[in-house]
């Protein structure tokens, strides 16, 4: 592959490898993409473009530029165009998608993404305080007559019963207001055919809020204790708190968890070499940046060589060192069609690999 046929992407809104696998999957049905690989815990896409792109994205030349420039590999790519098209689609299926230069190499894009998930993490924890902070005392005042909790009369389910409701919803203002992301993700993801979680959240919460509410209106328009009863009974403001509440500190445990690992692949990427000799279709070795393989890659390993990605080999022999992995420090031997893992050093002898996972 040609390097200027390459190009990145920083993307925002993944939080599972479903996402990952639904944005690969996306990218990979574009018929201006060869092949796309994309990596959750750096938040970046891989793209490599189709042969087609060439010419269908090459911007106009005059045709005296046209005979200096008649072979495929002077020929550029309008990226502009390519770009906006992956941008595009990556947005119709609920995902932001933002194009990296060349100069953004892969561990600046993913010191920066620690930067922007910390900033997130502290974020997220900030907003489970302040929907604790009012859930709980909506809690109590729903659940306390079913408590025997003593409760003032003003806000009592059967003494000021529109009291009780209508403090109920000024005290979930705050926590809707915080949790907000369910409703502007889940939501427009529903519209557009691709639904996730949040709009699962949105879907359930929205219901029993939309219910609520019209149960509150139905207690001031009451005419008899029956109808006030019948309609206190279809209040839920309490469940839309308490759902909101415990997801949003699901999400946090979710991204804390993430945070966690962030050190074990910082260790990983510095195992990692930096230059890897691709082997070209004539046979000869090309010196190319490590984070430029791409699937399908032929990498030539030569001794004391780091494995740079994983892979399989198709040619040669040789013993290596995987204690980096595996713990183990007995070299291991491996031959054609054995898989080799990112990180290994290679220990005696040569061999050529292919790249199965970037």
């Amino acid at each position: 592959m040609k390097n200027e046929t390459i190009i990145r992407f920083r993307l925002e809104g993944m939080t599972c490898s479903a996402c990952s696998s639904r944005v690969e999957k996306v990218l990979n049905a574009l018929p201006e993409v060869e092949t796309a690989s994309v990596s959750l815990a750096a938040s970046t896409a891989m793209v490599v473009l189709a042969a087609n792109a060439l010419s269908t994205f090459a911007p106009p030349v005059k045709s005296s530029e046209k005979e200096k420039n008649s072979s495929s590999e002077n020929m550029q790519i309008d990226f502009t165009k390519i770009n906006t098209i992956i941008m595009e689609r990556i947005d119709q299926i609920g995902f932001k998608a933002f194009p990296l230069s060349a100069k953004d190499n892969s561990q600046k894009v993913w010191e920066n993404e620690q930067i922007r998930l910390s900033l997130e993490m502290k974020d997220k924890k900030n907003r489970v305080l302040i929907e604790a902070i009012f859930s709980l005392p909506i809690m109590i005042i729903a659940m306390g007559a079913h408590m025997s909790m003593p409760l003032p009369s003003i806000i009592s389910m059967y003494e000021n019963p529109l009291n009780f409701a209508v403090l109920q919803l000024v005290l979930l203002l705050p926590v809707l207001w915080s949790g907000r992301e369910f409703y502007m993700r889940g939501i427009p993801n529903l519209l557009r055919g691709v639904p996730n979680m949040d709009s699962l959240v949105a879907i359930g919460t929205g219901s029993a809020l939309l219910y609520s509410v019209w149960s509150t209106y139905e207690i001031f328009v009451a005419q008899n204790t029956v109808q006030i009863h019948m309609a206190v009974m279809g209040i839920y403001y309490e469940s839309v708190a308490i759902l909101i509440t415990l997801i949003s500190f699901g999400k946090y445990l979710e991204l804390r968890s993430k945070n966690k690992t962030q050190d074990a692949i910082k260790r990983l990427m510095d195992l990692s070499p930096k230059t890897v000799s691709l082997v070209a279709d004539d046979g000869s070795y090309i010196e190319i940046a490590a984070e430029k393989i791409v699937l399908g890659d032929r990498i030539f390993i030569r001794p004391g060589n780091q494995i740079p990605v994983d892979g399989i080999i198709i040619d040669g022999a040789s013993s290596l060192d995987m204690s980096a992995i595996t713990g183990e420090f007995m070299p291991v031997t491996v031959k054609i069609d054995d898989a080799v893992t990112s990180g290994s050093i290679n220990i005696s002898g040569t061999f050529t690999m292919k790249a199965e996972h970037v």
